[in-house]
């Protein structure tokens, strides 16, 4: 009717269009339906066939999405025609929808399109899945997203935090083996000699120590004058001293070395008042 009054088409509906066919005398007609699934218009189409079953053989082909062999034709022809939406995409696909209980049909059809691409999704004006449960669907997925997004950040910083927490033991206690080494040397150093081989000898084995050390990041610490600090000397004696401050080293039996901030050993010191 919409298109006789617009554009003065005439197209004959079911019943004029069944009439036209037996008074020219058909006798078997095949009905092939436009309709993408069962629902109201289909029922109808097919109650509007009925009166002529009694005078004509007529045979009725099903809707497009009838079998589950239909709905995987159908989902295969789209995803070979549509672009394919990125992982921060999603393509909605809209249907009309009805209060038919054939509207199921339009759940079936997104879950098959998703077994295939999980960004696409499909919507009904009418009727179920309806746009806003998308769009609501799709917020949850983002904000999901951002979740995980941050665990993950929260996680790779962690495990980054326990990498180089346990690199630093590592070097701390690989460090630590040579440190009886570094001792020797210095007491041989300390030594009087007449023997400037030996004694350059002494120094450059101590010098090429301290610079593999330093390259692996470790320093040394515990000098007369420092503040006492119980994180890093041991105070094996204490002396009252004119001339020093409160809680002043005065003497150094044996030097503390760092990782990092990690004490490797602590410095053996005397401290003053």
């Amino acid at each position: 009717r919409k298109l006789c009054q617009r554009d003065g088409v005439q197209i004959d509906n079911v019943a004029q269009a069944m009439s036209r066919l037996e008074a020219e005398g058909f006798t078997h007609v095949a009905v092939q339906s436009t309709h993408v699934m069962h629902g109201d218009e289909y029922e109808k189409m097919l109650a509007q066939l009925e009166p002529y079953r009694l005078r004509m053989q007529v045979s009725v082909g099903m809707p497009l999405l009838h079998a589950e062999s239909d709905y995987t034709a159908v989902a295969d022809a789209l995803l070979g025609w549509l672009p394919q939406p990125q992982a921060d995409e999603a393509l909605v696909l809209m249907g009309h929808g009805t209060a038919h209980f054939a509207n199921s049909a339009y759940a079936q059809m997104e879950h098959v399109l998703q077994a295939r691409c999980e960004r696409i999704f499909v919507a009904t004006v009418e009727g179920y899945p309806t746009l806003d449960s998308v769009k609501q669907q799709l917020a949850k997925e983002h904000d999901g997203y951002l979740r995980l997004a941050a665990e993950y950040d929260n996680f790779r910083k962690r495990s980054q935090k326990e990498k180089d927490e346990l690199y630093t033991v590592i070097k701390a206690e690989t460090v630590g083996k040579f440190l009886p080494v570094y001792d020797n040397l210095e007491r041989a150093l300390a030594q009087e000699t007449a023997d400037e081989a030996y004694k350059k000898g002494v120094e450059m084995t101590m010098n090429q120590l301290v610079k593999v050390m330093e390259g692996l990041g470790v320093t040394s610490f515990g000098e007369i004058g420092e503040v006492f600090d119980p994180a890093r000397h041991n105070a094996v004696m204490h002396v009252e001293q004119e001339g020093l401050g409160e809680n002043v080293i005065a003497e150094v039996f044996q030097k503390g070395f760092l990782v990092g901030e990690k004490v490797i050993r602590f410095a053996m010191v005397k401290v003053a008042n």
